[in-house]
């Protein structure tokens, strides 16, 4: 699954869940989201090279909040999710 498919998909994630992404973060990046414990989260990471992105309701809130601003869904509302995830988060 790539980040843009996770991100358009949001909605249907537990807001407990974790977005893994393979870097560089792009709308194509290869990313997957999980449940698992924080323990698990890291060895998961460690294996198959994702890392930590947001956790689902952060974007979940994010996306929300771009959309009630006035951004439209696509790869610029994509692009801004990874830039508040690489500078602000």
């Amino acid at each position: 699954m790539h980040l843009s498919d996770v991100l358009r998909t949001i909605s249907d994630f537990s807001g407990e869940a974790t977005i893994l992404v393979r870097e560089p973060w792009t709308p194509s990046s290869d990313a997957i989201v999980h449940e698992f414990p924080v323990d698990l989260l890291v060895a998961q990471m460690t294996d198959d090279g994702r890392t930590y992105f947001l956790e689902v309701a952060v974007a979940r809130d994010l996306i929300e909040d771009l959309k009630s601003a006035g951004w439209l869904d696509g790869d610029a509302l994509v692009e801004r999710v990874v830039s508040y995830a690489t500078n602000d988060a």
